[in-house]
């Protein structure tokens, strides 16, 4: 009976010099206590320079696809159609374009009222503005069932030889030149045509023209 008990207790002082947790009692056996987790590791150092903001922020892409402006090169030859007002533009796309100049035209007073063409793909329609030097020009374009990509631009001179002073860089149906803060503002006056431009698929567009002015 004595070996067992001194094996027993030497079985129990192993285990606790171990750095494991016993329980004994009546009649029970010795239990380890699982081990600790082993405390994390410290994480890499961050390279010089690092902003932790920036890199887990999604970046905006502001690029302009010059796909629009080569179509816009390449079929300017053709008669654009007139980008006039409408009286009675209906439908969601109205609804869709509205919303969208509550956020990208606040305090800038419409160029007329809404105006509303319909653009084969390739076709353009355009309208002719006087803009002074300093004043803002927003343009907001949203096309309807069966247009995939539209394109809005600002031009000083013909569409063959003029030059681009503002172009939308976003893609799909929706085309927007100077909203928000990035309005488009020339340093002289000009005379400039705002043109849309189907790029891809056929059907309606709906545009508004916004001007005003911003301080820098």
């Amino acid at each position: 009976m004595l070996p067992r008990v001194l094996s027993f207790v030497l079985r129990v002082a192993l285990l606790g010099a171990s750095g494991c947790a016993v329980h004994v009692g009546s009649g029970a056996r010795a239990v380890a206590a699982p081990p600790a987790a082993a405390p994390p590791r410290p994480s890499a150092p961050r390279p010089e320079g690092f902003d932790e903001t920036r890199a887990t922020a999604p970046r905006e892409h502001i690029e302009v696809d010059p796909q629009g402006a080569f179509m816009l090169r390449e079929r300017g030859a053709q008669p654009a159609k007139e980008l006039a007002d409408r009286t009675t533009p209906t439908g969601l796309t109205v609804v869709a374009l509205l919303d969208t100049t509550r956020a990208e035209a606040r305090g800038f007073a419409p160029e007329g009222g809404l105006r509303e063409v319909t653009l084969d793909e390739g076709e353009r329609a355009s309208v002719a503005l006087d803009l002074a030097a300093g004043e803002c020009l927003t343009v907001i374009a949203h096309g309807g069932l069966g247009v995939r990509e539209v394109d809005a631009f600002v031009m000083d001179g013909g569409v063959r030889e003029g030059d681009i002073l503002a172009q939308d860089a976003i893609g799909g149906p929706i085309a927007i030149v100077g909203g928000q803060d990035g309005c488009t503002r020339t340093l002289k006056d000009r005379h400039v045509e705002v043109i849309v431009l189907v790029r891809k698929g056929r059907g309606t567009v709906v545009a508004a023209i916004y001007r005003g002015s911003r301080a820098n």
